[in-house]
């Protein structure tokens, strides 16, 4: 959630400094919505079809592959598909991380203590971006962004991993 959190925060801003038309910008925003409506439908249509780390490993390069994006490009049709790519991923991934913690851990004390670092990251992510973007610009949060989003990639494999080999 602090990658998540720290792209979202500036997304717009690294655009409009880009020379991204508001009306562009506000447009993309609108219809990653619908993205987003598709990442959080594909779970609930396809629950166990989709075995956890795949959809896991799914939700997490499209997450990395926004502020990817933006690095390379940031025009209005760039921009657009990363906020796509970003919101199909978040919502996509926020259905199978909960289900691989409760996987995890028949006791649901995992899933207290993810909701509780959910909420860290999600302060974290704006506050941490905030220091790199006045420090360094709009490509430094981007790059930080990039970073943790491979750093959760890294964390989650093992469990999700071992979460899929396990009998149920």
């Amino acid at each position: 959630f602090t990658q998540l959190t720290s792209f979202w925060s500036f997304a717009s801003v690294i655009a409009g400094n880009n020379g991204v038309a508001a009306g562009a910008v506000a447009g993309a925003l609108a219809i990653s919505q619908v993205a987003g409506i598709a990442g959080t439908a594909l779970p609930a249509m396809a629950g166990d079809r989709l075995a956890v780390p795949i959809a896991l490993l799914l939700a997490i390069v499209c997450c990395i592959a926004a502020p990817a994006l933006l690095l390379f490009h940031t025009d209005a049709t760039t921009f657009l598909a990363a906020v796509i790519f970003f919101h199909f991923g978040w919502n996509l991934g926020h259905a199978y991380l909960l289900a691989l913690f409760a996987r995890l851990d028949a006791s649901s004390h995992l899933i207290f203590m993810a909701t509780a670092m959910q909420k860290i990251g999600i302060a974290a992510g704006p506050a941490i971006a905030t220091v790199m973007y006045g420090r360094k610009g709009g490509d430094a949060v981007l790059l930080l962004s990039l970073v943790i989003g491979l750093i959760a990639l890294a964390a989650l494999t093992p469990a999700a991993r071992r979460q899929a080999t396990a009998p149920l």
